[in-house]
């Protein structure tokens, strides 16, 4: 491939709490008065840095570029990206440097749910991603050659990110470097030795509420596994980083060649933390479709949740109780989940604003390819499996040709016919999948039980991000009918938990739940039950005989 005309100089220098960036371009033009650099406002609903202008200083071969602000423009989908545009106040002339400073907030500081990739510190070290704090050219399609120093004062400090370790040079898209995680200052490694350079490289900050060695031991085994199954050639090295949070639950992102971890304070046990690392390592081997940020989720995160059941059963990495403890976990949250026939095409719109709506990506992507693989191995006789339709995916991918919803619907109809398309088709449009009684193995077996559903009567991030705003209230609810109005503030709450677990739902809700509301008058309680009716449910258990 030839050498990208684009180049970019960049030079990070981590403080206590701010990372000076200067960055210089060599190949980029703009024109007065019309906008041509970026910094994400919104990407994945995470806030980006606030630079004004008057944040940036800007040179270039004519001396002092003046910069004005731009609009902020939104991406097709501007609950997922929106950016906030620069213009020159005058045509620039040869390399242009920037220098401006992103700001580190504490890492345990309150913050809503949502993708690692805001700017947070701990302990003298910091991690997130580029995608909130890089000031870039507007088209993010560009392929740049990216030289990245590290500046450190302090000696014990050192930078890595999933591109490369301390300093690098690489060829990459703008749109890659915004994926790219960094964590620098103090920060712990596993190995020592040769660190960001072996195959599994491990970085924290911070105090992870587990043996870190252990986990990352177990954690280089599951890729090892993961890099065979999915038949992965000549892999770069691979990146894990972890960060401190303040919620309950683990989170987690993942991009190319790593993800970073927010460890949180909830009791969480081993095999439901492992599970979470191996659907995280997954999305690094199994890939996404091509497509607008949120349509296609059912493919990326469906495909994580089935393999982190199926490898980690073949590959003996978690025993038979966690196995049929995720499998319950994991088909519970789908039957139970309020919105489990919405239609797939709304799903995009509210991807953000209701975790429930989130999780149809994550579960009944999961029962779709559980349900998938067992058709297959119906079909052709247990000759052939999901396994050989992901995989010819991945081919698809590495030969740089699209990978998108036409390719899947084209190789489903290779394998199954219009049954496979069809079968396709049933899935987005919201019926209820029953996979049969054998699809998590043969020790398990499926019963119909009927379970009591519990409802919020608004979305549960209302009560998960900060500050508590009541959004989406359901007119018809328990809730509405004891007063609650939506947009009201609510200074405490009882009867819902913050759940730990990766594959559930954010809130565990007790029959009642009471909200303290702020209003005119001064704190007002309000009182309401949670009681949903019932819905048939599918379970799979351990034989008995």
């Amino acid at each position: 491939m030839a050498e990208p005309e684009l180049k970019l100089h960049l030079t990070l220098a981590p403080a206590a709490d701010t990372i000076t960036v200067t960055a210089r371009f060599d190949g980029l033009a703009g024109r007065a008065g019309h906008p041509f650099l970026q910094v994400p406002e919104v990407f994945a609903s995470v806030r980006g840095q606030e630079y004004r202008a008057q944040d940036v200083i800007a040179r270039d071969d004519r001396g002092e570029l003046r910069l004005a602000d731009g609009t902020s423009e939104p991406g097709a989908d501007s609950a997922f990206f929106s950016a906030r545009t620069f213009i020159p106040a005058r045509d620039t002339a040869g390399a242009i440097t920037l220098t401006y400073r992103a700001a580190i907030v504490a890492a345990t500081s309150p913050r809503r749910p949502g993708p690692s990739f805001d700017l947070r510190g701990v302990d003298g070290g910091c991690a997130g991603a580029f995608a909130t704090f890089l000031i870039l050219p507007t088209e993010v399609n560009t392929r740049v050659r990216l030289t990245a120093v590290w500046e450190f004062h302090d000696r014990e400090a050192r930078g890595f990110t999933t591109r490369g370790a301390g300093d690098f040079t690489t060829d990459l898209t703008l749109a890659e470097l915004l994926m790219t995680f960094l964590i620098a200052g103090r920060v712990r490694t596993v190995p020592e030795e040769d660190a960001g350079t072996a195959p599994f490289n491990a970085y924290w900050i911070g105090e992870p509420p587990f043996t870190v060695d252990d986990a990352m031991a177990w954690c280089e085994r599951a890729h090892e596994r993961l890099r065979t199954f999915f038949r992965t050639p000549h892999p770069a090295p691979y990146h894990f980083m972890l960060r401190p949070h303040p919620n309950h639950r683990d989170a987690g992102a993942a991009t190319t060649d790593g993800f970073m971890l927010e460890y949180g304070a909830g009791p969480h046990t081993e095999a439901a933390r492992r599970y979470m690392f191996l659907h995280e390592m997954i999305h690094h081997f199994a890939g996404s479709l091509d497509g607008p940020p949120g349509s296609t989720s059912w493919y990326s995160e469906g495909l994580a949740e089935f393999y982190k059941i199926k490898i980690a059963a073949g590959e003996g990495l978690l025993d038979r109780v966690a196995h049929e403890t995720e499998v319950r976990t994991m088909t519970h949250a789908y039957y139970t989940n309020p919105h489990l026939s919405l239609p797939y095409a709304e799903v995009p719109g509210r991807y953000w604003a209701d975790s429930h709506v989130q999780g149809i990506a994550y579960n009944r992507g999961f029962m779709y390819f559980a349900d998938l693989d067992a058709l297959i191995r119906e079909r052709s006789r247990g000759g052939r499996s999901l396994d050989d339709l992901v995989l010819a995916m991945i081919e698809e991918r590495r030969a740089g040709r699209p990978c998108d919803e036409a390719l899947w619907r084209a190789t489903l109809r290779a394998e199954l016919g219009e049954a496979g398309v069809a079968h396709f088709k049933r899935m987005l449009a919201g019926d209820v999948i029953v996979p049969p009684a054998d699809a998590f193995g043969p020790d398990l077996t499926r019963a119909r039980r009927r379970t009591k559903v519990r409802k919020l009567g608004f979305t549960d991030r209302s009560l998960t991000n900060l500050p508590h705003l009541i959004t989406g209230l359901d007119p018809d609810s328990a809730a509405a009918a004891a007063g609650l109005r939506e947009g009201d503030t609510v200074i405490a709450f009882q009867g819902a938990t913050p759940s730990v677990l990766h594959s559930t739902d954010a809130l565990v809700l007790e029959p009642e739940v009471t909200l303290m509301v702020a209003r005119e008058g001064g704190p007002q309680p309000i009182t309401f039950t949670t009681e949903g009716g019932s819905t048939h449910e599918y379970v799979w258990e351990r034989r008995t005989t």
